[in-house]
């Protein structure tokens, strides 16, 4: 089987509104996707940056996949949360990325963005905290539905990513 090995940071967020924040990340592959080694789910630290300055996470990534396609490439996938003064923990975005396909190192941005509620909904959001979740996490991963959702820019998620591609050309796996 052909293997990818990834090893990178979630390196920070920008452009957030909020101060205060973490993100908790989850890397998805499909059904010819097998994890060989490491986590493909967690939860950075809380960082409180000046306004309008990097939110620095420095999460390492470090996953080894094995594959017998290209079909199912893996993604990564953001809920983004505000811890507010009364330590409750707020929604304030998701993002999504593709894993690029070529090997090396990769610098990739994440946009974030969040689901729209009502007039009343959102004047409740301002004062009073929380906002809209989506109930269904898949709507992240998928383009189709999340087209249909009323949506607002949140921010962005900055990823440093490094891939090593082994024996993909003996697999007869060209990228």
């Amino acid at each position: 089987m052909a293997e990818l090995h990834l090893i990178g940071q979630i390196i920070g967020g920008t452009e957030f509104t909020e101060k205060s924040i973490f993100c908790r990340w989850q890397l998805s592959s499909g059904n010819n996707w097998r994890v060989l080694e490491g986590s493909t789910e967690g939860q950075t630290q809380l960082d409180t940056p000046q306004i309008g300055s990097l939110t620095s996470w420095n999460h390492p990534l470090d996953v080894h996949w094995a594959t017998r396609g290209l079909q199912g490439w893996p993604q990564i996938h953001f809920q983004i949360y505000h811890l507010d003064a009364y330590s409750r923990t707020n929604l304030i975005g998701y993002a999504s990325a593709s894993i690029p396909t070529r090997p090396g190192i990769h610098y990739v941005d994440a946009p974030a963005w969040r689901p729209l509620g009502t007039f009343t909904e959102e004047l409740m959001r301002h004062f009073i905290g929380g906002g809209i979740e989506l109930t269904d996490a898949e709507r992240i991963q998928n383009g189709a539905d999340r087209s249909r959702l009323k949506t607002e820019a949140a921010g962005k998620v900055h990823l440093e990513i490094g891939l090593i591609f082994r024996d993909f050309k003996k697999f007869g796996i060209e990228y």
